[in-house]
């Protein structure tokens, strides 16, 4: 964590009220679900998504709704509590089938030397530390 002074005068604008999208994940039925909050600031936010959490069994993130202008112009998210990046990208199926969680890694590299690039496949498995 950094933290330094700031200047106030640098911000152009500001809303009172913010817009809150909390996503749920289940990930023994890889699924999630997802809510759009308006009319509580964000401890109210927090404190109903940790109980549905809890009685739920599930993980979750909490974002801000924004809106930009410009090139990436329309809403948008910003992560203000819980899981970072996709929390299904490493699950297993739910029977287990496939035994321990692996993913491959594919490099391909152009080189303008040689008529065609190279490529070198890495599979690692999340269980240990063995790679192939």
């Amino acid at each position: 964590m950094e933290i330094r002074l700031v200047d106030p005068a640098d911000i152009k604008w500001e809303q009172d009220h913010a817009v809150y999208r909390v996503y749920f994940w289940d990930t023994a039925t890889v699924t999630s679900h997802e809510h759009e909050i308006t009319g509580a600031d964000i401890e109210e936010v927090l404190a109903w998504t940790h109980r549905e959490a809890q009685e739920h069994g599930w993980s979750y993130t909490v974002y801000a709704k924004v809106s930009r202008e410009g090139a990436l112009g329309g809403p948008g998210l910003i992560r203000l509590a819980g899981v970072l990046g996709d929390p299904f990208a490493c699950v297993l199926d739910p029977d287990g089938a496939h035994g321990p969680a692996s993913f491959t890694i594919s490099i391909s590299e152009d080189n303008p030397d040689q008529a065609r690039g190279t490529s070198s496949t890495k599979t690692v498995f999340l269980d240990d530390d063995s790679e192939r």
